[in-house]
């Protein structure tokens, strides 16, 4: 693995105001602050969320949320929902 300094990619990176285009991949962590803006211009583009390499949520083209569905109940959490794969949705709820 390479290391990389910032004045070695500091010139490639956008500016405040412009946008990255193609794919982008990160592995690890991501932090923000501020807003965060994904635009999907394409009828086939969504935003897919895994984890552990199973998909979890996504997002069509259409703004639709969706759950995908679950074999395995995961922990309950105050505030959570999760969709199984027996067709019902679970809220988790503080006591």
């Amino acid at each position: 693995m390479a290391q990389l300094f910032w004045e070695q990619i500091r010139n490639e990176l956008p500016a405040a105001g412009e946008f990255l285009s193609g794919s982008f991949n990160i592995s690890g962590s991501f932090a923000t602050t501020g807003s965060v803006l994904i635009e999907l211009v394409d009828s086939s583009d969504v935003l897919s969320i895994k984890s552990g390499g199973s998909e979890k949520i996504k997002v069509n083209n259409q703004g639709t949320l969706q759950f995908v569905s679950q074999s395995v109940a995961p922990t309950a959490v105050g505030g959570g929902m999760f969709y199984s794969s027996s067709n019902e949705f679970y809220f988790g709820f503080n006591s």
